[in-house]
C-alpha cells in the first residue's frame, strides 16, 4: 500500500509516528504539505526519515501534481489539509480517501470548530473521521468520538487534546477504509477559519458569555486575552 499524506505542521509529525508504529515503511509514504503552513518541524522529520514529500499551494495545484504523477497511491489521509479536495482528486482515489476532523460532524463543520463549542457552551468537542466527498465535511463517518470540555480548558488546550486523542485513532481508521460508515445527518453548522465575532467582546453579554468567549480565543495565548480574563474576573 502506498499512502499519500495530506497535511502540515506538528498534526504532520503526529500522524507519521503513528503510521511508523504501525509498522509502514516510510519509503511507502508520500507527504503533500500546505505551502502556506507552519511545517518547519514537519519539514526536518521529513528529512530525518527520508520521505518524499511535495509543497502544494492549493487544491488544484496538490490535483494537477496528482493526476500527472507516474506513481500510483492508494490511500489518501488528509490531516490539518487547507485545501478543498478537487473532484479529479477525489474520483482519484475511489473511495480510499479519509479525513480527520477535530470536530463532532454533522453539527460542527469547519476548522474552527472547538472555540465555537466553547461559546456555544457545549458540554462535548471531540474527532470524526470520515471519507472526503464532494460536499465538504459530509462524507460518511468511519469514527466519531466525544471529549467532555472542562471548566478549565481553552480552545487551546482542547485542541491538544482533540488531536492527541484522535491522531491515536488514525490506524483504527485506515482499517476502517473500504467500509460504508454511517450517512451523516442533514443540518449542522459551519464554521469558518476567522475570529467569532470578529474577536471583539459585546459587553451585553453575561459574564459567562464573556468568560467563554475568552477561553474560545486563548489559542495561541495572546497577552491582550490574559488582560481580559483578569478584567472580567474583577467585576
Amino acid at each position: 500500500m502506498k499512502y499519500l499524506l495530506a497535511t502540515q505542521g506538528s498534526q504532520g509529525v503526529v500522524a507519521l509516528r503513528e503510521l511508523f508504529a504501525a509498522n509502514i515503511k516510510p519509503n511507502d509514504i508520500h507527504v503533500a504539505i500546505c505551502q502556506n503552513g507552519e511545517s518547519g518541524p514537519l519539514n526536518e522529520f521529513i528529512a530525518y526519515n527520508k520521505i518524499s514529500y511535495s509543497s502544494h499551494e492549493s487544491g488544484k495545484h496538490f490535483s494537477s501534481w496528482l493526476l500527472n504523477k507516474d506513481k500510483k497511491y492508494d490511500t489518501l489521509l488528509s490531516i490539518s489539509w487547507k485545501y478543498l479536495f478537487c473532484d479529479e482528486t477525489i474520483k482519484y482515489f475511489a473511495g480510499s480517501a479519509i479525513n480527520f476532523h477535530p470536530g463532532l460532524l454533522p453539527d460542527y463543520k469547519g476548522c474552527f470548530s472547538t472555540p465555537w463549542s466553547i461559546i456555544n457552551q457545549e458540554e462535548y468537542v471531540g474527532f470524526t473521521y470520515h471519507y472526503i466527498s464532494k460536499n465538504f465535511d459530509e462524507g460518511n463517518i468511519l469514527i466519531k468520538e466525544k471529549i467532555r470540555i472542562l471548566d478549565s480548558d481553552t480552545a487551546h488546550s482542547l485542541n491538544y487534546r482533540v488531536f492527541q486523542r484522535g491522531l491515536s485513532k488514525l490506524i483504527d481508521a485506515i482499517c476502517m477504509i473500504g467500509e460504508k460508515g454511517e450517512t451523516q445527518s442533514k443540518g449542522g453548522s459551519y464554521y469558518p477559519n476567522k475570529l467569532p465575532f470578529d474577536g471583539k467582546i459585546n459587553q451585553k453579554w453575561t459574564i459567562k458569555q464573556k468568560n467563554n468567549f475568552i477561553r474560545a480565543m486563548y489559542f495561541p495565548p495572546h497577552e491582550m486575552f490574559l488582560k481580559l480574563i483578569d478584567k472580567t474576573n474583577n467585576k
